[in-house]
């Protein structure tokens, strides 16, 4: 994947993202959409602080990130590339599945977890994307996330 550079103007504001996903405090696991290219392929940010009220203790009692939070957060990504198409207006993003997913390193507070996103496919409201996931340019996690779309209920 290509080097992301924090581009202001293709990205998003919280404010913005909060259109096009339910999630809410605490679940909501973006702080930023750096980058969104509307046709397959989005960057956003997660800043890990200490008061996270998911964090967990590893074997060696420091606080880490939990990993499938790590996935759920390349999805909300994901989702946002997605569902910010004026096409989905009105629509929600349902995961699916992983494939060939492998976490590299843990997450600790302090630590932002810079996601990129890029569609692989998407024909009938189903549809796969490549996410890689980094600390400090640092592999963190990455591997293919499945998705459905359908409509908002």
């Amino acid at each position: 994947m290509e080097e992301i550079k924090n581009d202001i103007e293709s990205g998003m504001m919280i404010s913005e993202i909060l259109k096009y996903l339910p999630h809410r405090h605490p679940f909501l696991l973006i702080d930023r959409i750096i980058k969104i290219d509307k046709t397959n392929s989005a960057a956003g940010y997660k800043n890990i602080s200490n008061n996270e009220p998911y964090l967990k203790r590893n074997s060696a009692q420091k606080l880490i990130f939990p990993e499938t939070l790590i996935i759920e957060s390349m999805s909300q990504i994901g989702a946002v590339a997605i569902l910010s198409r004026p096409i989905y207006k009105g629509k929600i993003m349902l995961f699916a599945g992983i494939d060939e997913f492998k976490i590299y390193r843990q997450v600790f507070p302090g630590d932002s977890l810079v996601t990129q996103v890029q569609q692989v496919y998407l024909k009938n409201n189903l549809g796969k994307m490549k996410a890689v996931s980094k600390v400090q340019e640092e592999l963190a996690a990455e591997g293919f996330l499945s998705f459905a779309i359908a409509d908002s209920v």
